[in-house]
């Protein structure tokens, strides 16, 4: 039993004992900040898994769409294909994987709710960062294989119906798994990197895809002739049959990686500290109140 006296201070002890905050499941750790990254962006996930599956099966059918004859004209036309398609991924994930990362955020003030809970926003974006990274890389990945693997059943076809193709259009400068990790990270990076200067994700979007499109046509028109300055180097036309060219093209696109690579680093520092000085400004929540936009 407890007495009038004792009853009085327990009372007035669990009336003085701050109130701990309420806690969320994302607060836990990363397992939970990596469901919420999932749950916000799932439509989009899907949507490029789904889209990037119907097209690998086009890929994969590429001699019935062509009627089972293969010449000169129709390997050049799937070379254009997966040039094109390669080019087309990167901006995409520039403007609807990067861009609205952080854009979106801030227009929406969402963020506010996680950053009043116990999750620091370094901590915060370079979890989002990785996570959707990590799925960017591996399509990347995979539609870059089997454009390969598509690329040699084509040079196959047209050896064994008599023709002796020219390799710089059937194996481009381009035609490289890393080359295309490359350049899915560099597109993600800056569109995070500029979806939070901008912080309006329809602006955001068209900058980050118009920004890393003149990048990759100044590295194309103008930066590849410095690394390979005796041999035609562009986009469909980056190796040819000469020996020199055959020993360097390794090389080559080991230093375009290196260029790319050090963009998507340059890109995610600029966001980090853009993250890290909003936070500076930010009033913490010691009371475990969230805040107000």
């Amino acid at each position: 039993m407890v007495g009038p006296q004792e009853g009085e201070h327990l009372m007035m002890t669990a009336a003085t004992t701050p109130r701990p905050a309420v806690r969320t499941d994302f607060r836990l750790g990363t397992i939970g900040l990596i469901r919420l990254t999932l749950r916000q962006h799932r439509a989009l996930i899907l949507g490029t898994l789904a889209a990037g599956l119907v097209f690998v099966l086009y890929l994969l059918a590429w001699r019935q769409l062509v009627g089972g004859s293969v010449n000169e004209l129709t390997a050049y036309g799937t070379e254009g294909v997966l040039q094109y398609s390669a080019i087309g991924y990167s901006l995409v994930v520039a403007a609807l994987w990067g861009a609205p990362l952080l854009a979106r955020e801030y227009e929406q003030h969402t963020h506010l709710l996680v950053w009043s809970q116990d999750v620091s926003p370094t901590r915060w974006l370079l979890t989002k960062v990785a996570l959707l990274g990590v799925i960017v890389v591996g399509l990347a990945s995979a539609i870059e294989a089997v454009s390969e693997h598509v690329q040699g059943q084509v040079q196959q076809s047209l050896t064994s119906t008599g023709w002796f193709p020219n390799t710089s259009y059937l194996v481009g400068f381009e035609a490289n798994v890393a080359l295309q990790v490359g350049y899915a990270l560099a597109a993600f990076a800056l569109g995070v990197a500029i979806g939070g200067l901008v912080r309006v994700p329809v602006l955001a979007m068209v900058a980050s895809a118009a920004v890393f499109g003149v990048i990759r046509w100044f590295v194309v028109t103008y930066a590849r002739y410095w690394y390979l300055p005796t041999v035609q180097a562009h986009s469909f036309v980056g190796a040819s049959d000469d020996d020199p060219m055959t020993s360097r093209l390794p090389a080559a696109r080991l230093i375009e990686f290196g260029i790319f690579l050090g963009i998507a680093a340059l890109c995610l520092a600029i966001a980090w500290f853009g993250v890290r000085r909003s936070d500076a400004h930010r009033v913490p929540d010691r009371l475990g109140l969230q805040e107000t936009a």
